[in-house]
C-alpha cells in the first residue's frame, strides 16, 4: 500500500508492507505543479510517481492519499433515529439542505454514527468533483489504483488518543482546526495562511480558534468548550508561541510507529492515513469517510459468473475422468480380442480344443459387460453435464440487472441413485436484490425461457433498506 499526502512543494509519501510502514520519504514537485492542494500539472506529477516508483523498486498499486480541506465541505448533524431503510433518503435530504454548493458540483459520502437512543449523528462530506477527477487521472496514468481518498484534516485526528480533543495542523501554506467530541468530529476548517512572519501566523491561528470554539459554543450553550472542559489541543507543526497562547492544555500527536521514527510536523496525515489500515481500533476517531465515489472502484466479480465456470470444470473433470475408465476397457478388450485369434488359429489346427475356446470366449462376453457397465454411467454423465450447464447458463444470463446478485446455486439429480434415467436437476438459488420487482422480473425471466418446468419462489424477505433475501426453486 502507498499512502500519498499531496502539498503544493512536495509530495509525502510512506510506503505500507506487512503491516508496517517500510518507507517514509518526500517527493519534491516544480512550482505551480499543485496549487493550493489541487493538482494543475497532472501529467508531469503522474510522470514524477512512475520515476519515483521505478528509482525505488516499488511494486504496490493500490494507493491512499490526502484531499485538501480547502476543497472539502463537512457537515455534521444530528436527526432522530430513523429506521435503517429510511436513513438514506434522510442523508440525501440534508446533504441538499446543508451543503452550500449545488451538489452537482461535488462527490459526496456520509457516514452514520450513534450517538443515543434517540439520536444519530450524520457525518458528510462533500469534495469538489473536478479536484477528485483530476486525482484519480494522475494515479491511474502513473500506474496506481486509487482506493481511499480521505480530507485531510480527518486523517490528521486519528493521530489522537482522546475522544474529545481540539487538533491543530499547521502546513507551510495553510492550517487545519478539527474539533472532535465523543470520537466524532463535529467541526472542521481548513484555513490558507498569509503572507505573514511565523509569530503572526501563530496570533492568527488563536484567533481563528477562538472563533471556531465561539461558533460552536453559540449552539452548544449547554455545554461550552472552555479551557475548564479539560478537552486537550493537538498541536502539529512548529508554530512559536501558540500553545501558551491558547490557554488550553496543548500537547503533541500520538507517534503511532516506533520504527520508522516519524517527524510527524512532516507526515502526520500520511501517518494517520496509514493508521486507517494498519490499526484501525487504536484511534477513537469513529468516522472513516472515502471521498472517492464508487463509480470509480473497483466492481467485485459476480458470485453467478464464478459458479458457473466452477461447475463448468468439475463437469469437464468428471467427463474426462470416465472416459479413461472406458479407454481403458477398449484397450483391454482389443487384447482379448487379439489372444481368441489366435486361439481361433490353434482350434483350427487341433481339433478338440473348443473348450478353451468356449473359455476364451466367456472372457470376452464379461469383458463387453465391464464395457456396457462403463459405457451407460458415461451417458448418463454426458446428459447430465449438458444438463448442469444448460441450467447454469440460464440462471447467470437471466441477471442482466446490476442490483441483483447470485449468492449460491445449489443443484441436485432428483434421479433415482444408480438409475441409468435421463437426470432430473432441481436447482436451488439464493441471493440479495434491491428490490421485490427486481427479484419478480428476473423470476419471469427464468419461467419465460422455457428451460424449467416450474420456478418456484420459496423465500423472499427484506434483510435490511434497500437488500432483500430469496431463495428460487427451478425443476426441468
Amino acid at each position: 500500500m502507498i499512502v500519498l499526502d499531496f502539498t503544493d512543494s512536495e509530495i509525502k509519501t510512506l510506503v505500507v508492507r506487512r503491516k508496517k510502514v517500510e518507507l517514509a520519504t518526500t517527493l519534491s514537485l516544480e512550482p505551480g505543479w499543485v496549487k493550493d492542494g489541487a493538482i494543475a500539472e497532472p501529467d508531469a506529477i503522474s510522470q514524477r510517481l512512475r520515476e519515483f516508483l521505478s528509482s525505488n523498486n516499488i511494486t504496490e498499486t493500490e494507493a491512499m492519499s490526502t484531499v485538501s480541506g480547502q476543497h472539502t465541505i463537512y457537515r455534521m448533524v444530528n436527526i432522530p433515529r430513523v429506521p435503517p431503510k429510511l436513513l438514506e433518503n434522510a442523508a440525501a435530504i440534508e446533504l441538499e439542505k446543508n451543503m452550500p454548493v449545488s451538489l452537482e458540483e461535488l462527490y459526496t459520502t456520509w457516514q452514520a454514527v450513534d450517538i443515543s437512543q434517540e439520536e444519530i449523528a450524520l457525518c458528510m462530506v462533500g469534495t469538489r468533483r473536478d479536484i477528485v477527477d483530476t486525482m484519480i487521472r494522475t494515479l491511474r496514468t502513473a500506474g496506481l489504483r486509487p482506493v481511499v481518498f480521505e480530507p485531510r484534516p480527518l486523517a490528521v485526528a486519528r493521530l489522537s488518543e482522546d475522544p474529545h480533543a481540539i487538533i491543530i495542523d499547521a502546513q507551510p501554506s495553510s492550517f487545519d482546526i478539527v474539533i472532535v467530541l465523543s470520537g466524532t468530529p463535529v467541526i472542521l476548517r481548513s484555513v490558507p495562511f498569509p503572507d505573514q512572519d511565523m509569530y503572526s501566523r501563530s496570533a492568527g491561528v488563536k484567533e481563528e480558534l477562538e472563533r471556531t470554539i465561539n461558533f460552536y459554543n453559540a449552539s452548544h450553550k449547554e455545554a461550552p468548550i472552555t479551557p475548564q472542559s479539560r478537552i486537550p489541543i493537538i498541536l502539529n507543526g512548529e508554530l512559536p508561541g501558540l500553545a501558551e497562547a491558547t490557554g488550553y492544555h496543548c500537547k503533541p500527536p500520538l507517534a503511532p510507529f516506533t520504527y520508522p521514527p516519524l517527524d510527524l510536523t512532516k507526515f502526520a496525515a500520511g501517518a494517520g492515513l496509514a493508521l486507517r489500515v494498519l490499526q484501525p481500533k487504536t484511534s477513537p476517531m469513529r468516522l472513516t469517510v472515502n471521498a472517492i465515489p464508487e463509480t470509480y472502484l473497483p466492481k467485485p466479480r459476480p458470485v453467478g459468473q464464478i459458479a458457473f465456470w466452477l461447475f463448468t470444470l468439475l463437469a469437464v473433470i468428471a467427463f474426462l475422468w470416465l472416459a479413461s475408465l472406458t479407454i481403458a476397457e477398449v484397450r483391454q478388450t482389443a487384447e482379448l480380442n487379439s489372444q481368441v485369434e489366435v486361439l481361433q488359429a490353434r482350434v483350427n489346427v487341433r481339433r478338440g480344443t473348443e473348450k478353451v475356446l468356449k473359455e476364451l470366449q466367456a472372457k470376452l462376453d464379461a469383458a463387453q459387460t465391464r464395457l456396457n457397465v462403463f459405457q451407460k454411467p458415461l451417458d448418463v454423465a454426458g446428459a447430465q453435464r449438458a444438463s448442469v450447464i444448460a441450467d447454469i447458463r440460464e440462471v447467470t444470463t437471466a441477471n442482466t440487472s446490476g442490483t441483483l446478485k447470485l449468492k449460491t446455486i445449489t443443484l441436485t439429480d432428483k434421479a433415482a441413485t444408480g438409475t441409468d434415467v435421463a437426470p432430473q436437476i432441481e436447482v436451488e438459488i439464493n441471493g440479495t436484490a434491491a428490490s421485490q420487482s427486481t427479484i419478480l422480473d428476473y423470476t419471469r425471466k427464468l419461467r419465460d425461457s422455457g428451460r424449467f418446468s416450474q420456478v418456484t419462489i420459496k423465500e423472499m424477505k427484506e434483510v435490511k433498506y434497500n437488500e432483500w433475501q430469496f431463495t428460487l426453486s427451478l425443476v426441468q
